[in-house]
């Protein structure tokens, strides 16, 4: 059950910074973004759109839409890190 996902643009400007998500249970819960990574590739770094090293071109690519759903984000919590999809990211705006 995905809520409102983000844009490219609100996830480059994410880390570091407070947001709510919706757990397994469904509940409403938030903490800081402490780093975002990939299930998929090995290196991703955030310059306006997520990129990931390509080893065919050595250089960053972007991350295509289909492989969006391999990139989530590590939320610190009190007792332990959440890691959440980019989709179950609440949108605030």
């Amino acid at each position: 059950y995905r809520v409102v996902a983000l844009s490219r643009g609100e996830i480059a400007q994410m880390i570091g910074t407070t947001v709510n998500f919706k757990d397994e249970y469904g509940d409403v819960r938030s903490g800081e973004v402490l780093t975002i990574d990939s299930d998929k590739f090995d290196e991703i770094k955030w310059d306006e759109v997520p990129k990931y090293w390509s080893k065919k071109t050595k250089s960053y690519r972007p991350v295509k839409e289909k492989d969006m759903e391999t990139v989530y984000i590590e939320i610190e919590g009190r007792d332990y890190n959440d890691f959440v999809l980019l989709g179950d990211v609440l949108n605030e705006s």
